[in-house]
């Protein structure tokens, strides 16, 4: 029998910090990623609820349309424009939607926080038919964190936090490098926004996602502890974000973030008392995912 169809499928996503591609190869029980880019197209530095400046949207609308065309050129046959937190916060982010589609033809479709877990969570873990065993899920993201307690052959248990490295950054960490005073105060803002979630009992996994995981993942040599959370942000208070940058083979914009994303990493790893695993994909992987089973039943019919 022959197996599943193979499909280039490629994902816009619209976040708090960059608005990012992936290209990838996929089916029902597997994704072969072919391409990713990237702006920091930086959202999150609008306050919260307040309309997306002129020149932000003028530059996401220009990041989204460079990002399709280069999905196009690998042949890619279907798009997936998704918004996230930051774009579905704002007063004007219909406005965005608006504005892409009619500079591209295809439609910005922003989804809700649990809709966001969902398919973080499927692109973590390669698909939820691969889990051996309950899983928390965490999506640390540059407006929100998402958060899912996943469990074989069951749908996600999901949930949203408006808490994320751009707001952290910017309502807290004021300073470049940030003070200790101001990492005290974002630890307690974290600590406080994650008191409602209670990890499941006997947890033995744990993943994370997003471009700060990914980043700490890489400063700490492997996974995300404690330790390597405190032993990271030591530096950062050292050193200021062009530094760092330099420093470690940072891109400039991941190196003014890097000090939030740790607040929040090492909240989280104290919550849940086990190290971070950093997760095969994340929000695009999932939602590439998702296509390629909408695909399958369509030709099995």
């Amino acid at each position: 029998m022959p197996g599943p169809a193979t499909r280039r499928c490629a994902c816009v996503d619209v976040g708090s910090n960059t608005t990012a591609l992936l290209v990838a190869d996929v089916s029902t029980d597997a994704l072969r990623t072919i391409a990713t880019e990237r702006h920091f197209t930086l959202l999150g530095e609008t306050a919260a609820g307040a309309p997306l400046p002129e020149d932000k949207l003028v530059a996401t609308v220009d990041a989204v349309a460079a990002l399709v065309a280069s999905a196009r050129e690998l042949g890619a046959e279907s798009i997936e424009l998704i918004a996230t937190h930051v774009v579905r916060e704002a007063s004007n982010g219909s406005e965005l939607c608006q504005r892409v589609e009619r500079s591209i033809g295809l439609p910005l479709r922003m989804i809700d926080g649990h809709k966001e877990a969902e398919y973080s969570c499927v692109g973590a873990t390669g698909g939820l038919a691969r889990l051996r065993g309950e899983t928390v899920v965490i999506d640390a993201g540059g407006g929100s964190t998402e958060i899912s307690i996943c469990r074989p052959s069951e749908a996600p248990v999901t949930a949203s936090y408006a808490i994320g490295s751009a707001r952290l950054r910017r309502d807290y960490l004021l300073d470049d490098p940030p003070t200790t005073e101001q990492i005290e105060t974002a630890r307690a803002i974290a600590d406080e926004a994650f008191s409602a979630f209670t990890p499941p009992a006997g947890l033995r996994q744990a993943i994370a996602v997003g471009g700060g995981a990914t980043t700490a993942q890489k400063l700490m040599g492997g996974v995300i502890d404690g330790n390597g959370v405190r032993r990271v942000l030591e530096l950062c208070q050292k050193s200021s974000a062009a530094e760092l940058a330099a420093s470690l083979g940072l891109e400039p914009a991941r190196a003014a973030l890097l000090p939030s994303s740790l607040v929040i990493l090492g909240a989280l790893t104290q919550r849940v008392g086990i190290e971070l695993e950093v997760g095969l994909g994340g929000l695009r992987e999932g939602v590439l995912l998702e296509r390629a089973a909408i695909y399958a039943r369509v030709d099995s019919q």
